[in-house]
Order: C-alpha cells, then structure tokens, then sequence
C-alpha cells in the first residue's frame, strides 16, 4: 500500500462527481480490471510486471491488448483542465500519478 492509492481513489471520486455514477463498479477483481482497462487500455508490460498481485498479474499479462478510450469521449462535458488532472489522477501505474503534494 501506497500513498499513489490514495491519488487513484481521488480520480475515481472525482470522475463520479462528474458523471454521478461510480466510475468502475466491479462485482470482482476480473471485473474491476476489465472495466479499467476498457478505459484506461492494457498496461504496458513493464507496468504489469510491478503488479503485486500475482492473478492479477497473470490476467493482465495474457489479456488481449486495448486502446485506451479518450477521456474527452468518456466524460464529453467536463472541462478540458478536469480531463487532464482526472487523466494523471488515474495513470495505470502508480509511478505516473501525481503526488499528494503537487
């Protein structure tokens, strides 16, 4: 566990403020993943590999490859500023989120 957690738990906050519905309402760990990854695209490798999470890991090593869908597409009416700080908030590795501090 990491502060970057926290950051990622902001951008989900967020993007439900500006749709008013959870942004990834998974029913499990499979699900959560496949629906992040429908946004977000699959990781890159060097990403998966810092996955601690072993099934995880493996689900997201042998996934078919996914684009990621623009936020601007995904949230049409939010504001471009919002777009860009909710795109870092929800980077896929956590060493691409921004800090408490920034």
């Amino acid at each position: 566990y990491t502060l970057a957690i926290d950051i990622w738990s902001i951008g989900c906050i967020f993007a439900e403020v500006l749709t008013g519905k959870p942004l990834f309402p998974g029913k499990n760990v499979v699900h959560q993943l496949d629906l992040m990854t429908d946004l977000l695209g699959t990781p890159s490798l060097d990403t998966i590999s810092r996955v601690r999470n072993e099934k995880a890991r493996r689900y997201l090593s042998n996934m078919r490859k996914k684009h990621p869908v623009p936020f601007s597409q995904k949230f049409p009416n939010a504001d471009p500023l919002a777009l860009k700080l909710l795109e870092r908030l929800l980077a896929f590795d956590p060493k691409d989120r921004p800090t408490a501090e920034e």
